[in-house]
Formats: structure tokens, sequence, C-alpha cells
């Protein structure tokens, strides 16, 4: 959940195709990867607005130098040309001087303009701050993110009873994931991504509050649970588009890593060690003041980010808006065009297929197998946050000291070793102690693989791609869910865990485009 713009549009060896197509587009051309341009250390980045102009418009000269030009043969910084006119020539403004002479005047300050503010602003100082507020806002609306998500089964349980209510907040909450990704990430891309994220809040607040109204009033019922657990996830969703794209503006290229883990672990420590457990703390006080907390956790979120500033990162060409359609069709190609991107995604379908039908059973696998009841069986995935937590704040250390393939690599085989170990044990110690390595490999994934995405993926297209990339990632998830209740019925419960071991043991052979695109040298990103 890193970022000016360290982006990837092109390599430098090959032809140069038009910065508004996909990789590609180019017919007869098949495109490099990014990330392997990007190992390699080329400027495979977009031109940026102002550095055209510094280059000069259709004549190759920039705007004060065609000021200064004179007819050829005259230095621009010479005597001042003559143009012909029907007046004669133009008529000096001082009268020459000699040799030597000079001309005392006074010379009052000017106040800093907006243009000297926004300088100032973007220099190092100014995006740590921006930063800073991003990651605090991140953290205070995880926080809220976890109370409602927790509270509103909860809430589902003092309405009805039946197991089918329950699925059903649970379909709501993870539905806005597969129907509004897509259009997520193109408003993202066309929109200022800081504004976004402050006005989601700002719903979410609203949201959260009316619905701690209606649990107060006594009028709650399935139709308003579905209703706002589905509003709440188009929001979420909207958010971490739009805070995922943001990153790269915010954070220098050399930081991504870290401001990725920082991110991420407060992500974690937020949404998951502090909310889950408060939300039925609050819950069994009253049972709207999981809602009012949350209300107010989003209202603050919002209120951090208000002012941001950070723009949105539009083509420097700035070409006319298409559709939206035709906005995800755009991000849609860039990630099928590129091998190295195309594998990551690949890659974290498979890894969130094998977790997914691994986690489904794990409460009977805990309860049944490892004998430590319902109190045991919050410990046991606790373990997995505190290991998720270690991995963010470690992670980017280790990228700059290390090597980001070693650390590629590691975050598939650290959860496969883990899954064997979990589908042979008995032992809860031991099992507490694979599902931290498994949070670890986890969150080391999802750290290196948005870094290296936000490095390559170009600026105009970070939120469409991104929003592609999670759903090729995240929409696995109910099949792997299917596949594990199938494993369990055919061959016990610690089907789903060695059948997934197997299968993440080979996953760095479908990531292949990817590991050689990764740099080994920790200078990139």
């Amino acid at each position: 959940m890193a970022h000016p713009d360290a982006v990837a549009t092109g390599g430098t060896g090959g032809p140069v195709a038009d910065p508004r197509r996909p990789p590609g587009a180019l017919g007869g051309v098949v495109p490099r990867s990014a990330l392997a341009d990007h190992a390699a250390g080329s400027a495979h980045r977009p031109l940026r607005r102002d550095v055209a102009v510094r280059a000069g418009g259709r004549d190759g000269l920039g705007r004060g130098q065609r000021r200064r030009a004179g007819p050829a043969g005259v230095h621009p910084g010479g005597p001042r040309a003559v143009a012909a006119r029907p007046g004669g020539p133009r008529r000096p403004r001082h009268p020459p001087r000699a040799p030597g002479e000079g001309r005392l005047r006074r010379v009052t300050p000017k106040k800093p303009g907006p243009a000297a503010a926004t300088s100032r602003e973007d220099g190092t100082t100014g995006r740590r701050r921006r930063f800073t507020r991003l990651l605090a806002a991140t953290a205070v609306s995880r926080f809220g993110d976890g109370l409602h998500l927790t509270a509103l089964p909860l809430l589902t349980a003092t309405v009805t009873p039946d197991p089918t209510a329950f699925a059903g907040v649970t379909v709501a909450q993870t539905l806005p994931w597969l129907l509004v990704s897509l259009p997520a990430g193109a408003l993202v891309d066309r929109l200022d991504r800081g504004r976004v994220i402050a006005v989601t809040n700002g719903v979410q607040a609203a949201l959260a509050a009316a619905l701690a109204v209606t649990v107060l009033s006594g009028g709650i019922g399935l139709p308003v649970l579905y209703a706002v657990a589905f509003a709440l996830g188009c929001c979420q969703t909207l958010t971490e588009s739009a805070a995922a794209a943001l990153v790269p503006q915010l954070v220098p290229a050399t930081a991504l890593a870290t401001a990725n883990g920082r991110l991420t672990g407060a992500d974690i420590i937020a949404g998951q060690l502090l909310a889950v457990p408060l939300a039925g703390v609050l819950f069994g006080a009253v049972h709207a003041l999981p809602f009012l907390v949350d209300a107010a956790t989003f209202a603050a979120a919002g209120l951090l980010l208000t002012g941001l500033g950070a723009g949105r990162a539009r083509h420097p060409d700035s070409e006319p808006l298409a559709s939206v359609t035709k906005d995800i069709a755009v991000g849609v190609r860039w990630l099928a065009a590129d091998p190295g991107c195309r594998s990551l995604a690949l890659v974290g379908a498979l890894i969130n297929t094998v977790l997914t039908g691994c986690f489904a059973t794990f409460a009977l696998f805990a309860l049944r197998l490892l004998d430590v009841g319902d109190a045991g069986y919050g410990l046991l995935m606790g373990a997995v946050s505190v290991g998720g937590v270690v991995a963010g704040l470690l992670t980017g250390t280790a990228w700059r000291r290390g090597s980001p393939r070693l650390l590629l690599l590691l975050s598939l085989w650290v959860p496969a070793v883990a899954c064997l170990a979990i589908g042979l044990t008995s032992s809860p110690l031991l099992a507490a102690a694979m599902l931290a390595l498994i949070g670890f490999g986890g969150t080391v994934w999802t750290v290196v693989t948005i870094t290296l995405r936000q490095a390559v993926i170009p600026a105009h297209l970070q939120g469409r791609v991104m929003s592609v990339f999670r759903l090729t990632s995240a929409g696995t998830a109910p099949l792997g869910a299917v596949l594990g209740a199938l494993l369990v019925d055919s061959s016990g419960l610690r089907a789903p865990w060695l059948v997934g071991a197997g299968a993440l043991v080979l996953a760095p052979l479908l990531a292949g485009p990817a590991l050689r695109a990764v740099p080994e040298e920790a200078s990139a990103p």
C-alpha cells in the first residue's frame, strides 16, 4: 500500500513507440519487458511535460530561447536582433553606455509566489512530509476497515442466525473487488489521487455514521447491512487503488521498497492486530460503538489528506480523455504485453489460490488436528499477522542491502516450506512458527512486487495496470476456496497444505520472466 515518478515506458535500444500506446502496440515489434529495461538501467520512463517544454517546441527552441533568438550567426545571448518593421528599427529602451559604466537602481525583493511555494513543496522535505501524511492516514483508515469488517458479521448475528446471511455479508464486502476494481483504476488515473483518497474516506465516514445511527434506532435489517457493506467495499477498492498509484509521486525510486514496507506494516498492525480484537470489545459494550469509532477514523484520515497536493499523473501529451472502457483496455493491454509484470500477476494468482484453499478450512485443521480450541485458533491466526509486520519493517532494508531477485525467490520458497511443515505436523507451536513464516513470505512478496510494478509502470497508467494486476491475483480466491474444500473432502484436512506446498515449489518456474528481469543488485529501484 512508495514515490518522483520512477516509471518506465520503453527501452533505449529498440524502436521508440508512441508513449500513449501500451508496450507491443507497434506492429511486428515484440516489446522487451519493462522490468528487464528497468533492471538494465535504461531510461524506460515517460518524458515529463516540463522536460518536453525545456527541450523545445517544433523548431527545437524553448519559449525563452525563441524570444532571444536572432538571425543566423547571431548567438541568442549576443546583441538584440533588429527585426524589419514598417516604422524602422526598434529603439533601444536605454541609451548606450560606456564600457564599465554601471547603473544603480533599487532592487525590491518580491514575495515568493505560488510557483516558488510549489517548488519547495516538491523538494525532498515536502515529499517526505506528504508521504508521512499518507502513512498516517493509511494506518487510521485501515484501523477503521478492521473495525467494520469484524463488526459487520457480529451485527448480522443479531439480525438472523441463518448461515446464508453471513455468506451474503462476505459476498457484499468482497464483490467490489470483482466489479469495481477496473473502473476504479481508470478513475484513479484521471483524478487527483490524494483527493480521491480524502473524498472516499469522507464517504466512508458518512456511511459508518449512518449505520451506527440505524443500529441505535433499532431499524437494522439485512438489506441495509448488504448495502452498507457493498458501499464500504467500493470505497475501499477506490482508496487502495489510489494509494498504490500515489506512492511513486511522493517517494524517490530508491525508497519505494521502504515506503511500501511501512505502508504494509501499518496496514497489518492497525487493521488486524489492533482493530480485530478491539472491534469485539466495542461491539460487546454497545452494538453501534464500533461503527461510531469507524466513522471517526475515516473522518480523521480524510482530514489528514486534505490539500495533499499530489496532483494527477496524466499522460505528458495531455491527450483528450477516452471512455472508461478504453482506458481499462489500455491497462489490460499494457500488462498483457509485458512479460515480467505478466508473470508476476500469474504467480500472484497461484499464491492467492493456494493460500486461500489452505486457510478456507484451517479452523477445522486447528480444532481437530492441532487441538488448540477457539482461543488457540485466534493466536495461530495472530502469528500470521506478526510475521507480516516483521517483514514489512525489514523488507526495505533487505532490498537496499541485498538482492531483489533473492527476496522474490524467498517470498516463494519460504511459504512453500511452511505449508509442507504445517501439512505434516500436529504441534501447535511448530504450526504457529510456520504460520508466521507464511505471513513473512506473503508480505515480502507484496512489498517486492508492488515496488517493481511502481518502478516500471508509466505514471499515467499506474491506477489501471495496478487494478488489472489486483483483479488477476485476487480474483482467484473463490477458486482456491472451492479447490481447498474439494481436497479436504477427498483426502483430509492435511491435503490442501501438502498440495499447496508442491504448487509453490513450482512457482519460480512460472515466475521465470520476472526473475530474469528483476535486478540482482540493490541499486534499483
